[in-house]
């Protein structure tokens, strides 16, 4: 009775410290990512180069329609309205404009206009961009949706890009299923690439630095609709597995066939959450809560071996019915209590 109890304690404590550890961590990373003065998570520091005489292009962001959204994919589609606006007479910055992790399916110029040596652009662009979604809160996750653009001529002391933070936003018909949006953020931040791209007479260790805009929307789970999903066959499945806690031990068919069924129920329930992910070498919240939902079938189980080994060997007839009591409470509320732990730690904030 005292180690069960403590094994849920125990357990609990420990994966919300991870779930908690797991989740600061993301926070701080994307605050680094949006912030031109701190280095990319991951990445060294960018090469500080003067832009004193750099022609300065602004550069904005309407998104007009998030076609797709596929975590277990890592994809993500998307139509927005992109526009330029420069002066001088160099080339449009389109021409040679790369979108970081992302394709280009189509692109339509919609408005141009030239005032003496003002230029503005603007285009619909329809886009593919793979992202490496972070699952470790699935589903109780959030994510960063980073449209990042460089110009692949122009180096960023020759060309500096200056987010519209006025005029780029998401559309209020953009729609996300499961998610909320919580708005734009606009940065601009040099990008340093450690190669010098095989050019003759150019040493490899020289790293070209190039303007990045970045234009990140932040969307967060809304509300615990997918969470009981996700989770409510588990829970009747581990509620079912605690039923045989009334039955007599020596009723093996009841006893052990329901904790049995239960089990299969649980695993069937892995396999489900496993196509809402993609294939990731750690464990997300939902694995967790998954296996949290089976060792506690496990625990029933092997509660009712030792339950009908004492029905049979002891000389006090009560014993048996007195364990199964103390044993429900105890792993019901050690099951409760691990899971709200498990919460906690995944929706912490700061």
């Amino acid at each position: 009775m005292v180690l069960l109890p403590a094994v849920f304690l125990a357990c609990g404590l420990a994966l919300a410290w991870q779930q908690a550890g797991t989740r600061r961590r993301e926070i701080e990373d994307v605050r680094a990512y949006l912030d031109p003065d701190t280095p990319d998570p991951g990445r060294t520091a960018a090469d500080r180069v003067s832009t004193d005489a750099a022609e300065q292009v602004e550069i904005g962001v309407y998104i007009l329609q998030v076609r797709e959204l596929s975590i277990h994919d890592s994809r993500w589609q998307v139509i927005f309205d992109i526009w330029f606006e420069w002066r001088g007479d160099g080339k449009s910055p389109f021409e040679n404009l790369v979108l970081i992790n992302g394709s280009l399916d189509s692109s339509h110029l919609h408005e141009q206009i030239e005032d003496g040596d003002l230029h503005y652009e603007r285009y619909e662009i329809a886009a593919t961009l793979t992202k490496e979604f972070h699952v470790a809160h699935f589903p109780l996750d959030e994510h960063l949706l980073v449209l990042a653009f460089e110009n692949a001529r122009s180096k960023r002391q020759d060309l500096l890009f200056v987010p519209d933070t006025s005029g780029s936003e998401v559309s209020s018909q953009v729609s996300i299923p499961g998610y909320r949006i919580r708005g734009m953020e606009c940065v601009e931040s040099p990008r340093s690439y450690k190669t010098a791209r095989g050019r003759p007479g150019v040493s490899p260790s020289v790293r070209d630095t190039f303007s990045q805009a970045r234009f990140a929307v932040r969307i967060v789970r809304d509300g615990w609709g997918l969470y009981w999903k996700m989770f409510q066959a588990l829970f009747v499945a581990v509620a079912i597995s605690l039923l045989p806690l009334f039955v007599r031990p020596t009723n093996l068919d009841p006893r052990f066939g329901l904790g049995v069924g239960a089990l299969f129920a649980a695993v069937a329930n892995v396999y489900v959450v496993g196509s809402f992910v993609p294939n990731t070498d750690y464990f997300a919240l939902a694995d967790i809560i998954n296996l949290l939902g089976i060792i506690t079938i496990l625990i029933t189980l092997i509660e009712s071996v030792v339950s009908l080994w004492v029905c049979e060997t002891s000389d006090d007839p009560g014993l048996a019915q007195r364990l199964d009591q103390y044993s429900f409470w105890c792993i019901v509320i050690g099951y409760v209590v691990a899971n709200a732990l498990l919460i906690a730690g995944a929706t912490i904030r700061g």
